[in-house]
């Protein structure tokens, strides 16, 4: 049985988290974290997503983002699916790259909305990936991801 559309709410954030499939790495080199990146700033360009923060974690990606209409669905379906693929070429993997769909949390108040953004850009703190937020390479608050 295919899985239920989801509700999307265009004027709503949403706080979305995609993992590796059994928490397997996603990314084993920068080339793969930059590979994601330009595969999200390419899908935002055709199906238009407001992304307010993000952070590539080594088996997991988080977003804080507005879905601006009923794009989240095909953007994250578009996302994900090119990377698998790239992963699945570069690697002679065989399998599941990701873990199942990807999960979107509605953000109901400006208070929750706060508290994400600080809790995806913290997460490579948290991880013990690094000592200060701003060290981390792979996150909004290094590099934006761009729209033009």
């Amino acid at each position: 049985m295919p899985p239920k559309p989801r509700n999307i709410d265009p004027d709503a954030y949403y706080h979305v988290i995609s993992r590796g499939n059994n928490k397997h790495k996603l990314f084993l080199d920068s080339a793969d974290y930059d590979h994601y990146l330009r595969l999200v700033e390419a899908t935002a360009i055709r199906f238009p997503v407001t992304i307010i923060k993000y952070v590539l974690m080594p088996n997991h990606v988080h977003f804080l983002l507005r879905p601006n209409g009923e794009y989240l669905p095909k953007f994250m379906q578009i996302v994900n699916r090119g990377y698998a693929r790239h992963f699945a070429a570069r690697y002679e993997f065989i399998g599941h790259v990701w873990q199942g769909r990807y999960k979107s949390i509605f953000i109901d108040s400006d208070a929750y909305l706060y508290t994400c953004g600080e809790y995806i850009e913290n997460n490579p703190v948290r991880a013990g990936l690094c000592k200060d937020k701003k060290e981390w390479p792979f996150s909004s608050i290094q590099k934006m991801v761009t729209v033009t």
